[in-house]
């Protein structure tokens, strides 16, 4: 994979929540691929995430694909992430390796911690209404308790050794909006091609709600 600079300054970005107006329910869009056991769910609640043992099958390998490129953290169960100020709508861009965006993840959650005030709040975005274009949504701002931090990554390596153990958690940082590079789909193929289809389980998050 190509190397790149990565340079994403958080301290100018907003914190908002996934989904714009938040989570609409703990597993929110989940839904499987017809007659194969692929999975795929919008960003979850971390109230959520446990649910999903109760809709694979028990026994079988799970291979999570982490499709986002972008930090996300948890705030009182609830995800969120960056947005710049001035595209409040639109998912921060950032190239570079999967390595650095880990990094990055865990700087947001640094960087949550530097803005909580002295009631122990932060800052957090929505969108009032709901609106198809959205150009057309007007944003909200709400102090929220920064309580049960936890990054995007320590989410899932809790799931992977409780409710889901023994789960494989692999990023595969996508732009939705673009033809994928042939990187993104080899490093999906290099983690499945040694297993047996009927015994693994794939499951896909990512905070958009295609496919």
């Amino acid at each position: 994979m190509t190397s790149h600079t990565m340079v994403v300054e958080l301290s100018d970005c907003n914190v908002k929540y996934c989904h714009s107006r938040g989570a609409p329910d703990d597993l929110p869009h989940w839904r499987r691929v017809p007659g194969f056991p692929v999975f795929g769910v919008g960003q979850a609640s971390e109230a959520g995430f446990p649910k999903i043992a109760e809709k694979v099958t028990k026994g079988d390998k799970l291979v999570w694909f982490n499709m986002r490129q972008e930090p996300v953290a948890y705030v009182g169960g609830q995800p969120v992430t960056p947005r710049k100020t001035p595209n409040p709508h639109d998912n921060i861009e950032i190239p570079g390796k999967v390595e650095d965006m880990d990094a990055l993840e865990e700087k947001f959650v640094k960087e949550l911690e530097s803005r909580m005030c002295s009631e122990g709040k932060i800052p957090v975005f929505s969108d009032k209404e709901d609106a198809e274009n959205p150009m057309d949504r007007e944003e909200v701002k709400e102090s929220v308790k920064l309580s049960d931090l936890k990054s995007y990554k320590k989410i899932l390596t809790e799931m992977a050794a409780g409710p889901l153990e023994g789960m494989t958690v692999i990023r595969v940082p996508v732009v939705e909006e673009r033809p994928q590079p042939e990187d993104c789909f080899d490093v999906i193929i290099k983690a499945l091609v040694d297993e047996n289809p009927a015994k693994t389980q794939i499951g896909r998050a990512s905070c958009r709600e295609r496919v």
